[in-house]
């Protein structure tokens, strides 16, 4: 098959369009790795030569982030290759999902979280927690000179599972009432509205997307929270909250370099136990967490004493 011949309609394949790609733009294997790697994508060399090949076919569910790296370095319309990947397996939630919120209990709330997570889905007509399921979360979490968290941005691939999904929630604990909000949050490409309870403890943002998930079909949520100064928790923590099975679950946390922590600890709470584990930085002023098929769980990292930096 030549450049620019598609071949009968439904007889190209994943390999032709990736083999074809790469020959256009005369890139090497190794170069297309390194490349991924560097956008935290890793495919091992062995996986693209087999993609290549026919050998294999990459999953789409697994694969896309990688996948849609691909198109970008090999300059390819969005979705030339994920379209021709292996087909989406049907989706389920093999469990109930699972709420393990500890700043619960640190808001002196006197419900049961589930209870509580049921009634707001009620009455702000959210979609039941198990219609759907977050497939990855990626969260930066910026710590100011007092220790304290200044900033969180987290981005979720978020996967219909059953019925019509259109509406979600984005569920806050606050340590003091504040019935102003808890900072400046801001979606990006969704509308969105947000609701305190009567406590002012807890907050409530409403992801409205324009065009409803059916089962199967994908959505980005992204959200950012800028916490004022007088707001900050006194905590000293961050939590990535995973109620479902998730395939991969990343946070980085950057600590401003005029004052990083002495002590850290990790910590990856289930229903049963939690389990503690010290870490140190991964550069002078930051650390990351991931995990593959997690949840459901709460996974974090608590720090202690500061420890000034050096003039």
């Amino acid at each position: 098959m030549g450049d620019g011949e598609l071949g009968l309609p439904g007889t190209r394949t994943f390999a032709d369009a990736f083999a074809d790609a790469i020959a256009r733009r005369d890139v090497t294997l190794s170069a297309l790795r390194t490349r991924l790697e560097d956008r935290g994508n890793p495919v091992s060399l062995a996986t693209l030569s087999s993609w290549r090949s026919g050998t294999r076919t990459p999953d789409v569910q697994r694969s896309w982030a990688a996948l849609s790296d691909l198109e970008d370095l090999l300059q390819l319309p969005a979705g030339d290759l994920v379209r021709l990947a292996a087909p989406r397996r049907a989706p389920t939630n093999a469990t109930p999902a699972r709420f393990l919120f500890d700043e619960a209990r640190a808001a002196g709330l006197d419900m049961r979280i589930d209870d509580v997570v049921s009634e707001l889905i009620r009455v702000l007509e959210l979609a039941p927690q198990d219609a759907f399921r977050e497939l990855s979360i990626q969260r930066i979490v910026d710590v100011d000179e007092n220790l304290l968290v200044a900033r969180e941005v987290t981005y979720s691939v978020v996967e219909c599972v059953t019925g019509e999904v259109s509406r979600f929630g984005w569920l806050k604990f606050s340590d003091e009432p504040q019935f102003d909000g808890i900072g400046q949050i801001t979606l990006d490409g969704h509308a969105s509205e947000h609701h305190v309870d009567p406590s002012g403890r807890i907050h409530v943002t409403v992801f409205e997307l324009e065009e409803p998930l059916a089962p199967g079909e994908t959505t980005l949520l992204a959200v950012r929270q800028d916490i004022p100064v007088e707001q900050r928790s006194q905590r000293r923590e961050t939590v990535t909250h995973v109620h479902h099975p998730a395939q991969k679950v990343v946070s980085w946390i950057r600590f401003d370099p005029r004052n990083v922590p002495e002590r850290i600890e990790e910590f990856d709470r289930t229903e049963t136990a939690e389990h503690t584990t010290l870490r140190v930085l991964d550069t002078p002023t930051s650390l990351h967490q991931v995990r593959w098929d997690y949840g459901p769980g709460a996974l974090g990292l608590r720090w202690g004493d500061p420890q000034p930096a050096d003039d």
